[in-house]
């Protein structure tokens, strides 16, 4: 009797730790979204605000805001579920359910679009469980009677957003730090030169994020139309995409990042110590 009590105690407690580090994961995007909305109403409504280089720093909040919404929730909930999916099916070809595990009702809180988010939840899941239990009858035969290219596409949908977010903040971080180094190297240039390198960094951000991203969409289209579809989670399993995509979006802006920075410091001391060269020449 008190083993049972003991094991039950350790299971309630186990349970509450879980709810615990649940919402702490939860908090994060919450975060998210309230620095990066409080970015951008300083910088709409402060006119001293509205600078160049300010922009920069309103269309990296607009990236971040966004991966915030429609990214990190969802994959804090499938960090915090670790797939313990339960599937319960009515008349086919309607699938009934999926049970949530501890995020379900952290994820209906945090969102007021609720049913579109389960909505993707519910096919990158359905994926996986088809990978991972196809022995099971009843997960056969509902890959036999479920339109499966659309769970791909949701699936696809939301894979390719946190690698559009996640690949814009970085390149957005590159930019500014390129875009730092040009004015401090040249701040004598004109005002239409200046606008001319914002605007061109600024479409480079989102184009080449878009560039990654983009591909996603191709591969899911193209597994589409495979008789043999051999699919696992979201997104492509090729190494020569994860490699490529890597280098572009991480590697290349980090080795540009500390390149930029790093000849900026050069660039600051030497600058400083001309200036004290002078002050000292003036003294005498």
């Amino acid at each position: 009797m008190n083993e049972s009590k003991n094991f039950t105690d350790q299971k309630l407690l186990e349970e509450k730790k879980i709810q615990f580090s649940s919402m702490l994961i939860f908090i994060i995007p919450f975060l998210g979204i309230l620095g990066n909305v409080i970015i951008c109403v300083s910088i709409k409504i402060e006119k001293k605000l509205q600078k160049r280089f300010n922009y920069f720093l309103l269309s990296l909040a607009c990236s971040d805001l966004l991966n915030s919404i429609f990214v990190m929730p969802v994959s804090a909930w499938k960090f915090i579920d670790g797939h313990n999916y339960i599937i319960m099916t009515k008349v086919l070809p309607v699938i009934g359910r999926i049970e949530l595990g501890m995020g379900k009702g952290l994820v209906y809180i945090y969102f007021l679009f609720s049913i579109t988010v389960n909505k993707i939840i519910f096919n990158f899941t359905f994926i996986e469980i088809i990978h991972e239990f196809t022995s099971n009858d009843n997960v056969n035969s509902m890959q036999n009677t479920f339109v499966f290219w659309k769970s791909i596409w949701f699936c696809t949908f939301w894979f390719s957003l946190d690698v559009f977010f996640t690949s814009s903040s970085i390149i957005h971080l590159c930019v500014i730090s390129l875009d730092r180094y040009i004015v401090l190297r040249n701040p004598f240039k004109s005002h239409r030169y200046r606008k001319k390198c914002f605007k061109i960094g600024l479409t480079c951000s989102w184009i080449l994020s878009a560039a990654v991203a983009g591909p996603i969409f191709i591969f899911a289209y193209r597994i589409q139309h495979q008789e043999k579809i051999s699919y696992k989670g979201c997104g492509p399993n090729e190494t020569y995409f994860i490699v490529l995509s890597t280098v572009l979006t991480f590697y290349l802006p980090l080795l540009i990042m500390t390149l930029t920075y790093s000849l900026t410091v050069i660039s600051l001391k030497k600058q400083n110590k001309e200036m004290r060269g002078n002050y000292f020449v003036y003294k005498i």
